[in-house]
């Protein structure tokens, strides 16, 4: 399932995670700590990132392209998009949120980049550096509240 292209698992992630919101709060120190935890994948257009009821294994961040997040409620068979995941947000956070399954599928909507953060990575992180943890869970957080919260009137 994982495509990973030799120059994308060569490529330093560190300027990419100035990119993302994960900048707003971490310092340049903790950027770099989390390098460390990080790979980078890609996927092209229409290919599953993960299934849903698949083992929630790895928080996500959208580096370049567009991820949709979709439900097949008990009962259906036609998908509905739950949202679509664009630059600098974040997605399977269940993974870090003691999620044993991940609540909806993942598949690229256009050729996409993404840094991963398989859960085993985090919980590591989550006991030597907890703020840098917190960074992530923080930067997941506004993530939700975005598509959460209301546009203007």
């Amino acid at each position: 399932m994982a495509e990973r292209s030799d120059r994308a698992a060569r490529e330093p992630s560190f300027p990419l995670l100035r990119q993302t919101q994960l900048s707003s709060y971490l310092t340049q120190e903790q950027l770099s700590e989390l390098e460390g935890s990080l790979r980078l994948s890609t996927r092209r257009l229409g290919a599953a990132v993960f299934r849903q009821r698949d083992r929630a294994e790895a928080l996500f961040l959208v580096l370049e392209g567009a991820v949709e997040l979709r439900v097949r409620p008990p009962g259906r068979r036609m998908y509905r998009t739950v949202e679509v995941a664009g630059l600098g947000c974040t997605f399977g956070d269940e993974s870090i949120l003691e999620g044993q399954r991940y609540l909806f599928g993942a598949r690229a909507l256009e050729p996409v980049r993404l840094l991963v953060i398989p859960l085993t990575r985090f919980e590591a992180l989550a006991k030597s550096r907890p703020e840098v943890a917190l960074g992530l869970v923080r930067c997941a957080g506004t993530c939700l509240i975005q598509t959460l919260r209301p546009g203007p009137a």
